[in-house]
């Protein structure tokens, strides 16, 4: 991870102790906090120069990070482990709605109220961030692995399939 400041370039080690580690999703949240997913090393956040590494529950994937990007509600949503979903928040990490796995991108909604999850198996979307239940959103073949989600600044959302289609979804029609 290389950080640009000042005209000046600044690698940030994101291995924590010397532990292999690859930069492999970055975002940023509303305190300024830069959030790191990785290989190897986990979550990590950078904040005031100082970085915070945060462990991930037990199993073979414990120590990657595919996807991470905080909400309009403070939440930090991400993809790790088996590329399951979790949440952190207020200190602590949960994982959520067990049922959807191969998570291979997130995006949490301008607006708030919606978070879309591009996985193996398709599009997910959850409209109701209280009950955090992920369903299919049937504008795309549940064949079609999404590797990538983002939103225009007129609410449209936007896929990138791995079939190599990009997909415009608006409502319940993608085009």
């Amino acid at each position: 991870l290389v950080r640009l400041q000042k005209r000046r370039f600044q690698v940030l080690n994101v291995a924590g102790g010397g532990q292999a580690a690859s930069a492999v999703s970055v975002s940023e949240d509303q305190t300024g906090a830069l959030w790191t997913g990785t290989f190897g090393n986990g979550l990590v956040r950078w904040q005031d120069g100082r970085m915070e590494t945060f462990t991930m529950p037990g199993g073979r994937g414990r120590g990657f990070v595919f996807s991470v990007h905080p909400g309009a509600d403070g939440m930090l949503w991400l993809s790790a482990g088996d590329e399951d979903l979790y949440v952190f928040q207020n200190g602590r990490l949960e994982r959520v709605s067990p049922w959807v796995h191969a998570v291979k991108c997130i995006l949490p909604s301008r607006d708030g109220k919606t978070v879309w999850l591009g996985t193996k198996s398709g599009l997910f979307v959850c409209t109701n961030l209280s009950t955090r239940v992920f369903v299919p959103h049937a504008a795309i073949a549940r064949s079609v692995d999404i590797r990538a989600l983002a939103e225009d600044r007129r609410g449209v959302l936007w896929a990138g399939g791995g079939d190599g289609n990009l997909y415009r979804v608006e409502g319940a029609v993608a085009t």
